[in-house]
C-alpha cells in the first residue's frame, strides 16, 4: 500500500499554491480512482500545442533550459505570475511564467537577495517539472515533433542504427528526419537543437545526454555517455554549412571536408576526456554536418573510406 501511495505521490502530486505545497491534482487524482491505471489523466485534456510552439520557436536559451528540465533538473529563470498572451512572442521568460501558472511547472525556490543579502530588483525562480504525469506530457510532445510525415519511423530507425553503430542506416534515416521534420522549426539551428532534446527524450533510459558542456580544451557539442560502462559512448560535433553561401565544390564534397573538420575538431580539443578518464572503454567520435536538407554523419574510419573512393583513379 505504501508503495501504491509512493506511485500516485509521484505520478501527481507536486502543484504549489501559494504558501501550500505538495498539492494533488484533482483530476487526475479523480480518474485514476476511477480507473486505477497511470496515465497522463489532466495532461491529456488540451493538445497542449501552445506549449509546444513556444518551445520550438522560443530563442536558443529557451531550448538548452528546456533540455536541462528533461534532464530531471531545475532551471533558475526570472517569472511574471502576470503574464499576458501578447507578450508569449517576445518576452524570453513569458514561456516559464505560462508553464508555472498552468502547472507544468513548479517552484523548488524563490531568490529575493544577493549575496550581500541585498534585496534584487526581480526575484529568482527556481522551476522543475511538477511530476511524472507533466514530464510524460512533455516526452510525448518531444516525440511528435519528429512524427511528420515518414520522420516517425525514421526516427526510430536512427537510434536503432545508433545503438548498432551502422553509419550507413544512421546517414539514411537521419537525411529523412531532416526532410520531413526541419520545416517544422523557425530554421536549421533550432531544429538541431530540438534534435538533441529528441536524443534526450529517447535515449534517457540508457544515456545522460549533455550538449554544450566544457570538456578537453574547449566545448563539445553533444556527449551521450552510457549509464551502464559496457554501452558505447559517443561524442558528436556538429558544423553547419551556409546554405546561401556560394562555392565551387558540391554540396557532397561540402558536407564531407566539414565531418573532417569536426573530427579534427575533438582531437585537437579531446573532448573525450573526461570519458576516458571514467573508464569508458567504447568512445566513438562523430562529426555531423549540415547544410539546409542535407546532412552527413562520420567518424575517422568512414571518412578515410570515403577520401580513398573519391580519389582512385578510374579504369
Amino acid at each position: 500500500m505504501s508503495k501504491e501511495k509512493q506511485n500516485v505521490k509521484d505520478w501527481y502530486d507536486g502543484f504549489v499554491f501559494g504558501g501550500l505545497r505538495r498539492i494533488y491534482n484533482p483530476y487526475s487524482n479523480a480518474s485514476f480512482l476511477d480507473e486505477p491505471e497511470y496515465k497522463t489523466y489532466w495532461a491529456d485534456t488540451s493538445s497542449n500545442e501552445l506549449v509546444s510552439q513556444l518551445i520550438r520557436h522560443g530563442s536558443e536559451d529557451t531550448r538548452k533550459d528546456f533540455q536541462i528540465l528533461m534532464k530531471n533538473e531545475a532551471i533558475r529563470c526570472m517569472v511574471d505570475e502576470n503574464v499576458v498572451f501578447e507578450e508569449l512572442s517576445y518576452v524570453e521568460e513569458a514561456v516559464w511564467s505560462l508553464l508555472l501558472c498552468s502547472g507544468y511547472l513548479k517552484v523548488e525556490e524563490i531568490t529575493k537577495f544577493d549575496e550581500s543579502d541585498e534585496p534584487i530588483e526581480q526575484p529568482i525562480y527556481t522551476l522543475s517539472i511538477t511530476n511524472k504525469e507533466t514530464r510524460i506530457m512533455f516526452k510525448k510532445m518531444v516525440r511528435r515533433w519528429f512524427s511528420t510525415a515518414s520522420g516517425s519511423s525514421s526516427y526510430r530507425e536512427f537510434i536503432n542504427a545508433l545503438y548498432a553503430y551502422d553509419l550507413e542506416k544512421m546517414n539514411l534515416s537521419l537525411n529523412k528526419i531532416v526532410k520531413y521534420s526541419i520545416s517544422y522549426f523557425d530554421n536549421s539551428e533550432a531544429f538541431w537543437q530540438g534534435f538533441i532534446i529528441g536524443l534526450t527524450v529517447s535515449l534517457d533510459s540508457y544515456y545522460y545526454v549533455t550538449s554544450n558542456r566544457i570538456a578537453g580544451t574547449g566545448r563539445y557539442d553533444m556527449q551521450l555517455k552510457p549509464k551502464d560502462k559496457s554501452l558505447q559512448a559517443f561524442i558528436v560535433e556538429l558544423k553547419n554549412i551556409d546554405a546561401d553561401k556560394k562555392s565551387k565544390r558540391t554540396d557532397e564534397q561540402l558536407l564531407k571536408a566539414s565531418v573532417r573538420e569536426t573530427l579534427r575538431q575533438i582531437e585537437k580539443n579531446q573532448y573525450y576526456t573526461e570519458l576516458v578518464t571514467k573508464g569508458y572503454p567504447i568512445i566513438r567520435k562523430l562529426g555531423l554536418a549540415f547544410k539546409g536538407q542535407l546532412c552527413l554523419i562520420g567518424d575517422e574510419k568512414t571518412m578515410k573510406t570515403r577520401r580513398r573512393k573519391a580519389t582512385s583513379p578510374k579504369t
